[in-house]
């Protein structure tokens, strides 16, 4: 994943490094779309270069997902990974609603397989009704504020 931008978040006196990372690269990244990833982070008495640098290495080290929220496939579905940092927290709150923030399910063409994937071609993604976002966004900070 490639992270351009990163906010800093004071929940409850914790800060946290919060970022939405975008594939890059070919396989072993092709099922992959995003990730929003949060590593905790104490800014105090350091340089914004200092900042910079801590933070580069922080999400640098957030391998497979080990840091990581939830992150997105590219067919349009959401996943979390139950054996990272904030996985079966996650999983506890999107399971029993999830279903239902779904506008679109994704459709896939069975004739023809991705060779790096074994999976049949997507041809219409996951769609997400708006909602979404808010509980999205309100399970994170839940997550973030208990953890």
């Amino acid at each position: 994943m490639g992270y351009e931008t990163v906010a800093l978040l004071d929940i409850d006196g914790k800060i946290w490094a919060v970022a939405r990372g975008e594939a890059c690269g070919d396989y072993p990244a092709d099922p992959y779309d995003s990730d929003i990833l949060a590593v905790k982070f104490d800014p105090n008495g350091k340089t914004e270069e200092q900042i910079l640098e801590e933070l580069c290495e922080e999400i640098a080290m957030s391998d497979y997902f080990t840091n990581s929220l939830i992150y997105g496939m590219r067919n349009g579905t959401v996943r979390v990974n139950i054996y990272g940092k904030f996985g079966s927290m996650m999983k506890e709150i999107l399971k029993p609603r999830i279903k239902e923030f779904i506008a679109q399910k994704p459709e896939y063409d069975t004739g023809y397989i991705l060779v790096t994937t074994l999976t049949p071609i997507c041809r219409r993604s996951l769609r997400w009704k708006p909602e979404f976002v808010d509980f999205l966004a309100s399970g994170i900070e839940k997550v973030l504020r208990e953890f």
